[in-house]
């Protein structure tokens, strides 16, 4: 980074829930996604970040701590901390902008500690269609901050919107 510049991070975002993108990860096993995507994609809009939150430094949630010294971040001090502050600020940072509706906030945000993937569920409540014309997709993670427009009309698949 210059000095006096703005930091950067390449982060990619993607729009899980449409068909096409639900059908290319289940042909690439190595891709993370919740198991429940299919069933969540029918009432919610799902919007992965990949690249923003470290991967490893946060603990997986249902997974039981453990006080085992032969971990190698336990014995280095780096113990993964809770996630739950940091999900909670990237869920009151995030919205969906479509032109002349009211931003949507995500009701649910899932985060794959392993990898760092976060996944954004934004409610279905407002029906998106192609004359929108475009989705703005907004999130902040600490200082960096992330806005990605979704072009409506590259999002067709078989002349009909797919989110």
């Amino acid at each position: 980074m210059p000095r006096g510049g703005t930091p950067s991070l390449p982060v990619t975002v993607r729009w899980d829930s449409a068909f096409p993108v639900r059908q290319a990860l289940q042909t690439n096993p190595g891709d993370t996604q919740p198991s429940d995507l299919s069933a969540a994609a029918s009432k919610d809009y799902i919007i992965t970040v990949l690249g923003l939150v470290p991967a490893g430094k946060y603990k997986s949630g249902g997974r039981l701590a453990t006080n085992s010294q032969s971990r190698p971040d336990a014995a280095n001090g780096n113990e993964p901390e809770d996630p739950e502050p940091m999900l909670e600020n990237i869920m009151g940072a995030s919205r969906l902008f479509v032109r002349g509706h009211a931003p949507v906030r995500p009701d649910d945000v899932k985060l794959d500690a392993t990898t760092g993937t976060l996944h954004l569920f934004f409610s279905r409540s407002l029906p998106i269609q192609a004359e929108d014309r475009e989705v703005i997709f907004v999130t902040q993670f600490g200082s960096l901050s992330v806005r990605i427009p979704f072009r409506l009309k590259d999002m067709l698949w078989r002349k009909r919107l797919e989110l």
